[in-house]
């Protein structure tokens, strides 16, 4: 499959070249000066309190905001690997056919990008960025499709597309629960390994709440209570998975989640905001009984008025 790929690349490198004409002209002006500046820059650059922004940004933002689907996954076989970048920074923010091909099949671009935000850099091939960053886009907006179902399917057996996981989990085929509960059990092992990055498997047993996943996500709450190290990205989605499943031993969990961590200190509230966000997104009236146990201050309100509608 790597070797087809990384064929596949090449082929689709030359006849992006060569079908520049498909891209109007003023995008290709756009695309020489960020070929020619070599570098793909965030929004602004320089050290605080001396940054400024960045004019490389507004090409980028000239690029995707002008051009059309099929100008992007042309400009994504461009030679220049900062090109390929931002036009596979752009695609993966749009919902279209073609766009999951054009990510999927730079995977095995080894091209290196030097990239820059502020006063910091970091140089690594393309495949790191769609794999860790422009496959998360993506499937953060996309919705699921049955065409591209065994495509998912494949790239989410690949651990180095973690987003992949969720976007399968949306399918909700039984024939995929064993690899989601591999990847849950693996995550609640190691809860406090960010290496681990558990909140992709949460999130994936968010979208597909089965009954073979909920002991998993027990022990996972059960390890937070032990020290309340879990960051709030991996809480949020754990509570919002366990008030799917509306039965006594998620309510006397919860409950006992809400009185506090041993080492409480803020996150106390923290997990009143965890709960109060889960309830908000996942309504039931079985756990009503929480609501009077729910403690927010105006901070709290308003983390729970913004992570409700993320």
């Amino acid at each position: 499959m790597r070797l087809r790929i990384t064929l596949g690349l090449a082929i689709f490198s030359l006849l992006g070249c060569s079908r520049t004409s498909h891209v109007r002209p003023a995008l290709l002006v756009i695309a020489d000066s960020i070929a020619q500046h070599g570098v793909a820059e965030g929004s602004v650059i320089g050290m605080m309190p001396f940054e400024k922004p960045s004019a490389q940004f507004q090409r980028f933002l000239s690029l995707v905001d002008t051009a059309y689907v099929d100008e992007l996954i042309t400009l994504s076989g461009h030679k220049s690997p900062v090109v390929r970048y931002y036009s596979l920074l752009g695609l993966s923010r749009r919902d279209s056919s073609g766009v999951l091909e054009s990510l999927i099949l730079h995977l095995d671009d080894t091209s290196v990008v030097k990239t820059a935000l502020f006063d910091m850099g970091e140089t690594s091939p393309i495949s790191h960025y769609v794999a860790s960053k422009f496959l998360d886009y993506y499937f953060s907006n996309a919705h699921p499709d049955n065409k591209h179902y065994s495509q998912i399917a494949r790239i989410a057996q690949d651990t180095k597309v973690p987003s992949a996981l969720i976007a399968l989990s949306r399918f909700r085929n039984p024939a995929d629960q064993y690899l989601i509960e591999m990847r849950l059990e693996r995550a609640v092992a190691n809860w406090h390994s960010l290496q681990a990055r558990p909140h992709y498997a949460l999130v994936a047993v968010r979208e597909y709440p089965s009954p073979r996943f909920y002991r998993h996500l027990v022990h996972a709450l059960e390890k937070e209570l032990e020290d309340c190290y879990g960051s709030a990205a991996m809480n949020l989605a754990l509570i919002q998975a366990i008030v799917q499943y509306p039965i006594p031993s998620s309510l006397q969990l919860i409950k006992k989640a809400l009185v506090g961590c041993p080492k409480a200190g803020g996150k106390q509230e923290m997990m009143s905001i965890y709960v109060a966000v889960g309830l908000r997104r996942y309504p039931n009236r079985y756990f009503d009984e929480l609501k009077p146990l729910i403690r927010l201050g105006p901070s709290g309100q308003r983390l729970v008025e913004s992570w409700s509608h993320d």
